[in-house]
């Protein structure tokens, strides 16, 4: 159940649009996605609660952000581009394993989503 929840919310926060007017500049993109990427492996290497808050802490807090980390054809600087760094096969793993963060308190987990999901339409 709560694999089909993860799948159902990742979904729709991916397709929706957003509602933001600004986007994220295409340097602060790059920089998160190195930054994500360095949590995740280090996550994956050794699961522990530090390695799981740097990962909640390098998890895009926006959907701006995270649109532009894992979604397609995000306009940046007046400039469109195709899928975003993040897009493709690899996503689920990053947003699979945000969902798997237990020492993350309850009440910053949801809050965090709750600021992701606000921003889509």
């Amino acid at each position: 159940m709560k694999r089909l929840l993860t799948v159902l919310i990742c979904g729709s926060l991916l397709v929706c649009g957003t509602t933001q007017t600004r986007k994220p500049e295409r340097l602060l993109v790059a920089q998160q996605v190195a930054q994500l990427k360095k949590a995740y492996q280090q996550l994956v290497d050794v699961p522990t609660a530090a390695n799981e808050q740097a990962y909640f802490e390098a998890f895009p807090p926006t959907f701006a952000m995270l649109n532009a980390m894992f979604g397609y054809g995000e306009v940046i600087e007046g400039q469109e581009y195709g899928p975003a760094p993040l897009y493709g096969n690899e996503y689920y793993n990053y947003i699979d394993i945000f969902f798997r963060l237990p020492s993350i308190e309850p009440f910053l987990f949801y809050a965090r989503l709750i600021d992701i999901g606000s921003e889509g339409k």
